[in-house]
């Protein structure tokens, strides 16, 4: 033995151990023995000293037991074993035999686990593991010389979408596609300045932050997507910038539907606030609510938010949804099938009443499949299967194979239009394989209408016009919004004044009309006759019932009876969308009454408008509303008439106005807004003379204009209602035209949110108050202000990482005011020679970009001294308040003079923003008072 050091008193040495050979240089002994070391010295710190120490002899391998295979991905796998004592990790692995790769992990344990990472898909790998405990001993398991061996899967992708061409999803509101601006950010981060990958991404106003005061939540949809041969392992994935204020203030969402949209379920909603600022993966486990489903979408949701702080919002870009299955087993989905409905109506169609036949065609999408049978089922409660289970020819990897005999179902007489029958096939196999795949049918049936009718009085005076003692007929058009096709369809009219009107013809056919198309009625049409008594200008009220096969309904319009040859000749009410083209915020919809908005239209609920949730924006372009082409060929004397609800800022700012062509290409400007500042707080009549554009014409359009528009405050704009052409009548026209139509199934929907308005000002002014006389002269200040210092912003919270179970932070920003404030402060009240006298200005601005006119007034006993020359002329500055801002600037700042003075009180700062347009205080102003001795 060996002293490590010396006076160390560590020996150390070695001898060879064995269990057969003993003697001088040999430790004879066995596993488990114990071997004892002693030492005897002789002087230690001068007396004798004996040193014993004692080991298990460990001659053993560890023993490795219970193999085991987890976490089987597309890239991955993870392999666990045990052993009987503590020792190292070792796994040897590769696409090979014998495998080659070595892994490694040095910890001492009895647990042992090792992740492979980054490999091939649907390829088959081959281990052995591994382990050395403390004494060197190495033990082994290969699976008695065979290797253990495991597949990775493969990865079927549903969705996928890198946002270099626009999905054509559904918006909401500011909702858009494009390249973000890298703006926003007045509180957290701004918006990036392009996609994770590429330029594009779907975000939430891609020129910066949400707005405030949104009411409800707007949303980013998907189209469908099938995932019905999913089971599980099923991912939804996404890069996601998002800045959004904690949920206590305002909200962020992601949900999934997979019956249409009819149901939502939610996958994520904000709690604490999000500072945006970086792209982050995330990736939600979708397979509960979607493995099997035929329809799967996914929505992203922005709002309600409240007054206070704004954030960047959504950013979203390369977008997959995606499940893993084995590689080496059938894997059977839905491809296609056919509906037969030979013994009903033979329209392709599944209505009710009917008896279906339905062949069901799979595709394979794994190895072969032998022996194929499938079992469909369905929950649609008006559906019943008669022949529920098909056999299938044998389908070869990435082939088809139809039901060799049809499935058959019959529909209820109680099932509606639009009622969606989810179809589900149990499959199984002769080698062991089973699995479901789904697929979704929809009930069809009419919806018929009325749209449009035109008066044929070719017979009378040929005005157009239902006159007293006048026989015409009545040329009526229908519109099937129904998903069904209509057939064999009739219309028997009446009227509600059988006294005065006689149907000579009150029948008339349609031709059949599928989803969305419109017919004429067919000739003879409706002839009636009107009895020469009946009072001048009566409103008629026709009804219309409408019967097809299998299908009723009823419909009414109004006419006029009247001598008069100028007459309404069209009628927008706007019960239902005329599908004029509105550009940006033009919407048609329930306007919700916010930011001077009506909650209504005139007549109705329903209004053509410009953002319908709140006021225009600043900075806008001209955003038109435009009509469909209105034929007025056959007219004279064209006047336009409709219902106006606007705010807008004085013309000197921002712009309304209403337009008219008879081309589409060149316009005339009609009324132009001009003058000061207006809101409309009632529906105000309007009416025009357009005959010198439109008298004639074939082709005639309507225009309302808002915008443009400066960068600080803003209205309501336009709200639009009950819009209608008045005119003579000069002839028959050459063809039967169709009028707009008046009303639709589908109720208006919620319109998008913008912006809400600045803070109306209040129309007080301060006025400075007389104080007593000083004891000695006031020192007017003589200093240049200095620049403006930095805008304060809010400390940063961290952004977490993005998953599904991930806790986000919860931070709670104060709340801030919700008008514009100014704040005056001094650094003192009483001052001194030598003393530092500061003087400094904060302002606060909660809402959109403005410029207004900052006073700051030193009040010395009623002489004023104005800001920024410190002059008795009056003077200001023009500020401009960022958006959802917060900032000080130095006023004055200076060492009070040395002097004798006397004592002075009663000195004041004033502080104010004031609207130069109205000349009125914007938001708080504010006062300090000083004095020195």
């Amino acid at each position: 033995m060996t002293e490590v050091s010396p006076d160390s008193g560590e020996f150390l040495g070695t001898i060879m151990t064995s269990g057969t050979q003993g003697g001088t240089g040999y430790l004879l002994l066995s596993h488990g023995d114990m071997i004892t070391a002693h030492y005897h010295d002789e002087d230690c710190e001068g007396s004798p000293a004996d040193v014993y120490d004692t080991a298990d002899a460990d001659c053993q391998a560890p023993v490795i037991s219970g193999v085991a295979v987890t976490g089987i991905g597309v890239e991955t796998f993870t392999v666990t074993w045990t052993t009987d004592e503590l020792s190292t990790s070792i796994l040897t692995w590769g696409d090979t035999v014998p495998p080659v790769n070595v892994e490694t992990d040095l910890m001492m344990t009895t647990d042992h686990e090792i992740v492979l990472e980054g490999l091939s898909m649907c390829t088959e790998y081959f281990f052995k593991v591994g382990s050395t405990d403390a004494a060197g001993n190495t033990g082994e398991d290969d699976n008695m010389g065979s290797y253990y061996s495991v597949t990775t899967l493969q990865e079927i992708i549903f969705l996928e979408v890198n946002l270099e061409t626009n999905p054509g999803w559904s918006v909401e509101g500011q909702w858009a596609y494009g390249r973000p601006t890298g703006q926003g950010g007045a509180y957290g981060n701004p918006d990036p300045a392009a996609g994770y990958t590429g330029d594009n991404v779907l975000g939430y106003n891609l020129n910066g932050d949400y707005p405030n005061d949104m009411p409800a939540t707007l949303y980013l949809t998907t189209t469908p997507f099938d995932c019905s041969a999913a089971t599980d392992e099923l991912t939804f994935g996404f890069w996601a910038w998002l800045g959004v204020e904690q949920s206590a203030y305002d909200h962020a969402n992601v949900e999934i539907s997979v019956d249409s949209g009819s149901n939502w379920q939610s996958l994520w909603e904000n709690s604490g606030t999000l500072e945006g600022g970086n792209w982050e993966y995330w990736e939600f486990d979708i397979a509960a609510v979607a493995a099997g489903q035929p329809d799967v979408r996914i929505r992203w949701g922005m709002g309600p938010t409240d007054g206070g702080w704004t954030y960047c919002g959504w950013n979203i870009d390369d977008i997959k949804a995606s499940y893993t299955s084995f590689c080496n087993v059938p894997l059977l989905v839905h491809d296609s099938h056919v509906i037969d409905d030979s013994a009903g109506n033979n329209d392709g169609q599944i209505n009710a009443g009917e008896t279906i036949s339905m062949p069901v065609t799979l595709r394979n999408n794994g190895v072969d499949a032998f022996d194929v049978t499938g079992v469909l089922t369905t929950t649609n409660p008006h559906v019943t299967i008669t022949e529920n289970t098909a056999n299938y020819p044998d389908i070869p990897q990435s082939g088809t194979g139809t039901s060799l005999t049809d499935y058959v179902f019959t529909v209820s007489e109680e099932a509606v239009d639009g009622e969606v029958i989810p179809f589900t096939i149990a499959w199984s196999t002769s080698n062991d394989a089973m699995g479901t795949t789904g697929f979704n049918e929809m009930v069809v049936a009419p919806g018929l209408i009325f749209e449009a009718v035109y008066v044929d009085d070719s017979a009378g005076d040929s005005d157009g016009i239902l006159d007293p003692g006048e026989t015409a007929r009545l040329i009526v058009t229908i519109q099937n919004l129904g998903n069904g096709t209509a057939h064999d369809i009739t219309g028997v009219m009446s009227s509600d004044q059988p006294a005065y009107i006689t149907f000579d013809d009150d029948t008339a056919g349609f031709p059949d009309l599928e989803s969305g198309q419109s017919g004429v009625s067919m000739d003879p049409h409706f002839t009636l006759t009107i009895d020469g008594s009946i009072p001048d200008h009566t409103m008629v009220t026709f009804t219309l019932n409408i019967a097809a096969q299998g299908y009723t309904t009823s419909d009414t319009f109004m006419l006029e009876v009247t001598t008069s040859t100028f007459s309404r000749r069209y009628f927008w009410p706007m019960d239902c969308d005329p599908g004029w083209t509105g550009e940006s915020n033009w919407e048609f919809g329930t306007p919700l009454g916010n930011e001077g908005d009506p909650d209504a239209g005139y007549t109705g609920v329903a209004v053509y408008g410009y953002n319908l949730a709140g006021d225009y924006e600043s900075d806008m372009p001209e955003t038109n509303l435009t009509s469909e082409a209105i034929d007025c060929s056959t007219l004279s004397s064209v006047e336009v008439r409709f219902m106006r609800w606007l705010g807008v800022e004085s013309s000197q700012y921002d712009h309304a106005s209403f337009r008219v062509s008879s081309n589409g290409t060149s316009w005339q400007t009609v009324w132009d807004h001009s003058g000061a500042t207006f809101t409309d707080d009632d529906w105000v009549p309007m009416e025009f003379d357009i005959s010198a554009v439109a008298d004639g014409q074939a082709s005639v359009y309507l225009r309302w204009v808002m915008g443009t528009t400066d960068s600080s405050l803003t209205y309501c704009g336009w709200n639009i209602d009950d819009v209608e052409i008045w005119a003579e009548g000069m002839g028959m026209p050459p063809t039967y035209t169709p009028l707009p139509p008046t009303r639709t199934p589908v109720p208006p929907t919620e319109t998008p949110v913008s912006p809400t308005n600045t803070q109306a000002p209040p129309t007080e002014t301060p006025m400075p108050t007389n104080s007593p006389v000083p004891t000695g002269t006031p020192v007017p200040p003589t200093e240049t202000p200095v620049p403006p210092s930095a805008t304060h912003a809010p400390t940063d919270t961290p952004v977490p990482t993005s998953t599904p179970t991930v806790q986000f932070p919860t931070a709670t920003p104060t709340e801030g005011p919700d008008h514009i404030v100014l704040d005056l402060e001094l650094s003192g009240e009483m001052f001194r020679a030598g003393d530092d006298f500061l003087l400094t200005r904060r302002a606060i601005n909660p809402g959109p970009q403005v410029t207004l006119d900052e006073w700051i007034i030193l009040d010395v006993y009623s002489l004023y001294f104005f800001y920024p020359s410190w002059s008795e002329i009056p003077d200001y500055t023009v500020t401009t308040l960022a958006p959802y801002s917060d900032d000080t600037v130095i006023v004055l700042e200076f060492a009070w003079p040395e002097g004798e003075f006397g004592t002075v009180t009663g000195l004041r700062f004033w502080g104010a923003f004031v609207d130069p347009v109205v000349m009125q205080i914007v938001g708080d102003y504010d006062m300090v008072e000083f004095g020195y001795n």
